[in-house]
C-alpha cells in the first residue's frame, strides 16, 4: 500500500443524477460551472488501514479553484481478469463553493459521494 497512487480527474460536465434539470442546474455557474472548471481532481498522499478493517485514501480534491484535505473509504475486489473499486465519502459543498447561492438552501450541507470503477486487464 505504501507505494499505491490515486491521481483521478473528472470532468465534472459528465454529471449524470437520472434528472436532467437537476443535471442541468448542477452544470451552472452556481455549482460545477465546467466552462470555468471542468475537471474535479483528486490525488492521494497515503492510504491507511481504518478502524473497520476497510481501506482509506487520504489525499487533496480539488473543485472549482478550491482544495480540501479528504478521505475516501476505498473497497477494492478482484475476480479474474476484471476488478471492482468503490469509493465513498462524505463531502461539505460549502468547502468547494459549490452552491452558495440562495437558490441551493433545501440542499444539504454534506453530500455523500460515491464512485464506481469497473477495472479490466484487457
Amino acid at each position: 500500500m505504501s507505494k499505491a497512487k490515486f491521481d483521478v480527474k473528472i470532468d465534472v460536465a459528465s454529471v449524470d443524477t437520472a434528472s436532467s434539470e437537476r443535471d442541468d442546474s448542477l452544470k451552472g455557474d452556481e455549482f460545477f460551472d465546467p466552462k470555468k472548471f471542468p475537471q474535479a481532481h483528486f490525488v492521494t498522499e497515503s492510504f491507511t488501514n481504518a478502524a473497520d478493517g476497510g481501506i482509506e485514501a487520504k489525499g487533496k480534491l480539488t473543485i472549482r479553484d478550491k482544495t480540501q484535505a479528504v478521505t475516501l473509504k476505498v473497497k477494492f475486489a478482484a475476480t479474474g481478469d476484471k476488478a471492482t473499486l468503490d469509493v465513498d465519502t462524505v463531502l461539505k459543498r460549502a468547502d468547494f463553493g459549490l452552491g452558495a447561492g440562495s437558490d441551493w438552501k433545501d440542499i444539504g450541507a454534506d453530500v455523500p459521494v460515491h464512485g464506481h470503477l469497473v477495472l479490466s486487464g484487457k
